[in-house]
């Protein structure tokens, strides 16, 4: 048994018999039915992706003569409310289904359907919750999206990914809040150091009571681990005088930023995706295939096949190609000097060897012998580890509860610019 094959995200289910559902009268909502059906009819697309909670209007919209309108909302079962909370304190992310609002706010969204749902992500504190936008437009957005859409096949509809969306950014959060000063990389890191522990302890401390025990949360964590333990080699190493040789760690970091918000912005989706690309190429090749034989097997149409196939490979991409991660973050369009930048001590080619040609001519031991860009590199790095710091931090406190202030910093001068 392969070590991933225990790892789940989702309760386990059991089928129970139409005669053991409680029948209970709720207040209908029609446009949410026919929203509803126009997408597993494959009519519409939806975007998944994270919403505010501030912005979502729970409840059914009712009309009274005139124009007066009001939110209704059905008692809510208590027994079935504090089940879910244990959940959401486990690990489970459900996404709300949505659409946009008529009435208050413009940016508002009905959420009719997961109203029990919505006031356990509320009751928790959690601020951007998971959801799927029905009939939504991208103006709408406060994240990046994935765009799907519903497939009929033998079993059930079946949702594909069809492409993404980004949001144009115009400022990206920062632990620091203002450029680093080089005079004092060892507080700035510090801090950055600080603060991933203090997530690390409100990540554990909303789970302590935990009944059920889902990877999403083990993810997180490990993301402050690895993070933790990258910025104390690049400390470590500075106080060496090296800083150039931080910077393969700081990609490091920054790569663990991206992977983590893309698995954030739809974890019950993207966590399955991402469990099989951890299982290797191979495996993942052969699962895939495995997986293609039995749809045929059961006289699936070659198309339909193909169809969910390319979904898949879509989606499995998106993982394993940094910059498909990178279009889906806030630094989309910082990615190229920021990962360039990142690059120029991974990659041992010309331009690497170039700071380094007056050794040759120096008699001074090689520890003492200094490229003269140490100041200008160590900058940009922290740079580059302060935003990577704060996107995985500020994804991780709005998951858990915590409310935190978030510094910005203009998206046009958070990068290093080089030519690569």
């Amino acid at each position: 048994m392969h070590p991933l094959d225990s790892i789940r995200r989702t309760p386990r289910t059991r089928r129970v018999k139409v005669s053991e559902i409680d029948d209970v009268a709720e207040v209908s909502n029609p446009e949410f039915t026919r929203l509803y059906l126009d997408v597993l009819q494959g009519k519409s697309s939806i975007a998944v992706t994270r919403v505010s909670t501030k912005r979502i209007q729970p409840g059914v919209p009712i009309q009274h003569p005139g124009k007066r309108r009001t939110i209704a909302k059905d008692p809510i079962n208590s027994h079935f409310a504090a089940g879910l909370q244990a959940q959401i304190r486990s690990g489970k992310r459900p996404a709300l289904w949505l659409y946009p609002s008529s009435y208050g706010s413009k940016r508002a969204f009905i959420c009719s359907d997961d109203v029990v749902a919505f006031e356990a992500y509320k009751s928790l504190g959690i601020t951007r919750v998971p959801a799927i936008i029905m009939n939504g437009r991208r103006r709408l957005l406060e994240c990046p999206a994935l765009i799907m859409s519903a497939v009929e096949t033998p079993d059930e509809p079946t949702f594909i990914l069809t492409g993404t969306i980004n949001r144009k950014t115009t400022g990206i959060a920062s632990m620091t809040g203002k450029p680093p000063l080089v005079t004092r990389w060892r507080f700035t890191l510090n801090k950055l150091i600080k603060n991933i522990e203090i997530v690390l302890r409100r990540l554990r401390a909303f789970r302590k009571d935990a009944k059920e025990d889902f990877h999403y949360h083990h993810t997180l964590c490990s993301v402050l681990v690895r993070a933790w333990r990258i910025l104390q080699v690049v400390k470590n190493t500075c106080l060496s005088g090296y800083p150039e040789q931080c910077l393969p760690q700081v990609r490091s970091l920054y790569d663990l930023a991206l992977s983590l918000h893309l698995d954030w912005l739809a974890p019950e989706h993207m966590g399955e995706y991402f469990l099989w690309v951890a299982h290797g190429s191979e495996i993942l090749k052969r699962a895939m295939k495995s997986v293609d034989r039995t749809r045929a097997k059961a006289k699936w149409p070659n198309t339909l096949i193909a169809t969910l196939r390319t979904s898949d490979n879509k989606t499995v991409n998106l993982i394993n190609k940094i910059s498909g991660r990178a279009a889906l973050s806030p630094f989309a369009t910082l990615h190229k000097n920021i990962y360039g930048f990142l690059s120029t001590r991974t990659h041992q080619d010309f331009s690497a060897a170039i700071p380094f040609t007056n050794s040759l001519l120096a008699r001074s031991p090689l520890g003492s012998f200094r490229t003269g860009e140490e100041k200008t590199e160590l900058w940009h790095l922290l740079r580059c580890a302060d935003l990577s710091v704060a996107l995985i931090c500020e994804s991780i406190w709005s998951d858990t509860g915590v409310p935190q202030p978030r510094s910005r910093v203009a998206a046009t001068s958070s990068a290093p610019s080089v030519s690569v």
